[in-house]
């Protein structure tokens, strides 16, 4: 039973996911004979996704994992937009000042380069992919 295991996730699990240690060799028989041990994909805090594409998405493949379960958002990740400083009196942003009782005294406006990029953000949860079968 262990030995059909063995063979069933050495032969369709990437090796990037499931190593062989303390090599991979040129088969499942050759590594199951040598007494080579396979690294289980992580699955511990993980919650269970199923292997595969569906339409429009991201291929998933079997024994990957992936996600986290926080994410520090980025500059880049905002949503692109900018702040406008505005003002009345004798003092702007650009380090100007008018003397006391000056009619320059106006409103002002200080345009601030825009922040943020609209790039996408990680908002993926920690995960394993796994094929499911249910035995009637």
């Amino acid at each position: 039973q262990y030995e059909a295991l063995f063979k069933l996730l050495w032969e369709n699990i990437d090796n990037a996911w499931t190593t062989v240690f303390p090599s991979r060799g040129a088969s499942a028989n050759a590594d199951w004979s040598a007494d080579k041990c396979l690294r289980l994909p992580r699955q511990l805090g993980r919650s269970l996704a199923i292997a595969g594409q569906g339409v429009g998405l991201t291929n998933r493949e079997l024994g990957r994992s992936d996600g986290a379960e926080t994410h520090t958002q980025s500059v880049a990740e905002l949503a692109q937009h900018r702040h406008d400083v505005r003002g009345y009196g004798a003092a702007n942003l650009d380090g100007q000042a008018s003397a006391a009782g000056s009619s320059n005294n106006n409103f002002w406006i200080t345009n601030v380069t825009n922040a943020g990029s609209n790039s996408p953000m990680n908002i993926m949860n920690p995960r394993a992919y796994w094929n499911v079968m249910i035995k009637l």
